[in-house]
């Protein structure tokens, strides 16, 4: 019961403190882009990609959460998704059951159907040994995200948005020597912090193109947003009057804010050891009082009540 109030408790923080404020602005932004300044549209982007995370992570915290207070245990749906080096890892982490589903039951029978196998064959002769074994992993690929694209919606921008990151895996695999081959020939050090902190925020950059895509009203309306991130230096003529135009106020950008700060500082811990077992081993006072704080933070600073109109968990159209 504990551990499942706790883990609810998270969930809630995660959707009412930093996703729901996220939505107002990432909303903004996307209905008004062409009267939003380069920065702005590159801030609704980031807000959005922050959205998407908290607001469907925080929805699978409480529903396991409310099943693990009923002694059920279900499966990890999220792991950090935005510290992947990799698009193939940030889909190890982000949407588990749905990768794991996949894999099962579309990647491996159909990268192993005669047909796929003999395309594999046929490239080994011609291409060498390592095209020979990757083709039929990036036909697998190419077909999963393709359906899963059509999972979210039979639109174009789910559509474009599954085989996105379908083309960057087959690719990113059939490529991987030539990548390792400049690596070695620029003396890049791959195990090295500073390259491995390039790679995640590589990733991040990649995963934001994704999510201009996927919320996007229509492809034209993503093509425009996207180029227009890159005018990120286009500053308007007065900062703090076109960020509440957004939508919040500036005690409401504070709390975003430190709602951020909190969700990277537990994230951060989160990959080194679990969170919840460094609480359970304080004492009964530290860990009561630190549920009580988070309780009241979220009664507090929640995005709720008279004159804020609800927003619903993203992935409820889904």
């Amino acid at each position: 019961m504990k551990f499942g109030l706790q883990l609810m408790l998270w969930g809630y923080f995660k959707k009412m403190i930093i996703a729901d404020r996220a939505a107002v602005i990432a909303d903004f932004v996307f209905e008004n882009y062409m009267n939003v300044s380069g920065m702005g549209v590159a801030l609704g982007v980031f807000m959005y990609a922050i959205q998407d995370y908290t607001d469907f992570s925080g929805c699978i915290d409480i529903a396991r959460g409310c099943a693990q207070t009923m002694g059920i245990t279900m499966a990890e749906n999220f792991r950090r998704p935005y510290f992947s080096k990799t698009v193939s890892e940030f889909w190890r982490r982000w949407h588990m059951s749905l990768g794991s589903w996949m894999k099962d039951y579309v990647f491996y029978p159909f990268s192993l159907t005669p047909g796929v196998r003999q395309i594999g064959k046929f490239a080994k002769k011609r291409f060498g040994k390592h095209i020979g074994r990757t083709l039929p992993i990036a036909l697998g690929n190419l077909l999963v995200f393709f359906l899963v694209g059509v999972w979210h919606g039979a639109q174009w921008n789910y559509i474009i948005w599954g085989i996105f990151y379908g083309f960057l895996i087959a690719i990113s695999g059939l490529m991987k020597p030539v990548w390792n081959y400049l690596n070695q020939k620029l003396h890049i050090s791959v195990q090295s912090r500073s390259f491995q902190l390039f790679q995640i925020l590589r990733t991040f950059w990649i995963t934001c193109v994704g999510c201009i895509i996927f919320r996007a009203v229509t492809l034209t309306d993503g093509w425009r947003i996207f180029l227009k991130c890159f005018r990120f230096y286009e500053f308007p003529l007065d900062i703090k009057k076109e960020l509440v135009s957004f939508g919040l106020n500036g005690k409401n950008y504070v709390v975003l804010l430190i709602g951020l700060i909190v969700l990277l500082i537990v994230d951060i811990l989160q990959e080194k050891k679990s969170v919840r077992e460094r609480i359970e081993k304080r004492s009964i006072w530290i860990r009561w009082g630190l549920y009580l704080v988070a309780f009241l933070i979220i009664l507090l600073f929640g995005m709720y009540g008279p004159g804020y109109d609800q927003t619903q968990f993203v992935y409820m159209q889904f």
